[in-house]
């Protein structure tokens, strides 16, 4: 249940019960929480009146109407009228304790001037204000996106991964963040942008090189680039969806990973498919077809020698409760997008641990209603940051949520991603037992 507001229309009064009905029950649901609703209606007209803003939408949300109906958030959306940065001390200074008996989540947008990208940030970080000022000027970078979510740009028209790259690597820091380059929608014709996630040394140059030229192949529909973890208890990962797959796997065997061969990094891995294909090509960048996994991985720590591989022998619980959760979770997602879709649930052993998780999915056929996915993927995605799930990741195309600690029905995770035939998505709990 979401209470609205745009600009001061907020101080109407709202009942004490309100009986709302969803996918699968009716249940009561609570008000916001005593003097929130003045509190935020006092925060918008601080904002407002700050040489400045041109613009502030806010709303007040349960963050789990059904499950968790007593945790408020207060969202607050500003615009800046013009590219000044100095704007975002301003609104934190005006931010003070925040809104009563709410966690507020604030996002400037600060418009683009040529010279200048537009960007968004949490005005009350220094890292954010700091990165984003960094970022805006170099001219390979459409748009710059460092909120609380997934630090990203868009890569400029015209300008390549290699290239975004290089400009935007030497302001991560020796441990700063995972950073995502997309290319400009706009200027891309496949449905789901072509995304190369960045840490300070990966890729490397030449692995750039890799990637720009794979894009350049005739047929190739997506593409996604994850960097190993900086202590090599993951590799690196390059998914490639393609027409003619024979080409573009010749191409990354005869590539060069020169952060493997000088064993500063594991190799890459790589995984190309048709489209709407099950099945993909697997290998490893610089290796011919049909190599085994390169034994490159972290050395053993003291105890693991010797010791036998975890197995989960099961039984797989019975979980009827969680599992009616999971598919009531994902059904009122699917709900969000306008067209109707079959939830499927299943349980499943866990690997590393034991215990069941249950995992619920859906391929919701967008394009029977819509000529493009983009609506219906924001409309979920707007749903679980609304819930307190925050972006984690992206590979082979797919993005990656986390869930907010200890939600009431377990559920840990979620991933989307679009398809040919649809919106791909589901949620997954965490081992229950």
């Amino acid at each position: 249940m979401a209470f609205r507001t745009l600009r001061r229309a907020i101080a109407a009064p709202v009942a004490a019960a309100l009986v709302v009905c969803g996918l699968t029950s009716c249940f009561f649901a609570e008000p916001p929480p005593e003097g929130s609703e003045e509190s935020l209606a006092e925060l918008t007209d601080r904002i407002e009146a700050i040489d400045g803003v041109a613009s502030v939408e806010t709303r007040l949300q349960q963050r789990d109407a059904k499950d968790d109906p007593f945790t408020w958030d207060a969202y607050v959306d500003v615009v800046a009228d013009g590219p000044d940065l100095g704007v975002a001390a301003r609104i934190d200074h005006a931010v003070g304790e925040g809104v009563t008996g709410a966690a507020l989540d604030i996002d400037l947008d600060v418009p683009g001037v040529p010279g200048l990208a537009p960007v968004t940030l949490d005005p009350r970080s220094e890292v954010q204000v700091g990165l984003a000022d960094a970022l805006r000027g170099e001219s390979t970078l459409a748009s710059v996106d460092t909120t609380r979510y997934a630090y990203s740009a868009v890569v400029a028209p015209g300008s390549s991964f290699a290239t975004a790259a290089a400009a935007v690597q030497p302001h991560l820091g020796t441990a700063g963040p995972t950073f995502a380059l997309r290319l400009d929608e706009a200027a891309n014709t496949m449905s789901v942008p072509p995304s190369v996630a960045l840490t300070p040394t990966s890729p490397s140059p030449t692995m750039l090189a890799t990637i720009d030229a794979v894009l350049a192949l005739d047929g190739v529909t997506d593409l996604a680039f994850v960097p190993g973890e900086a202590a090599g208890s993951t590799r690196p990962s390059l998914g490639v969806s393609a027409y003619d797959p024979d080409t573009v796997v010749a191409g990354l065997v005869g590539a060069t990973d020169d952060q493997a061969d000088a064993g500063v990094a594991r190799r890459t891995e790589f995984s190309v498919r048709r489209p709407r294909a099950t099945t993909s090509i697997t290998g490893w960048i610089g290796l011919p077809p049909g190599a085994p996994e390169p034994d490159d991985g972290p050395e053993p720590q003291p105890g693991d020698v010797g010791e036998d591989p975890f197995v989960n022998e099961g039984p797989v619980a019975e979980l009827p409760e969680q599992e009616a959760a999971v598919r009531a979770y994902v059904e009122a997602s699917v709900a969000s997008t306008g067209v109707p879709a079959e939830v499927e649930t299943r349980r499943e052993l866990c690997e590393t641990e034991y215990g069941t998780r249950v995992v619920g999915s859906v391929v919701v056929p967008v394009f029977t209603v819509y000529d493009d996915a983009q609506g219906p993927f924001d409309a979920v995605v707007d749903g679980w940051s609304a819930d307190g799930f925050h972006q984690a990741g992206r590979a082979m195309g797919r993005d990656y949520w986390s869930a907010p600690p200890d939600r009431a029905d377990g559920i840990e995770s979620a991933s989307i991603r679009g398809t040919a035939d649809g919106l791909s998505f589901g949620v997954q709990t965490g081992c229950l037992s």
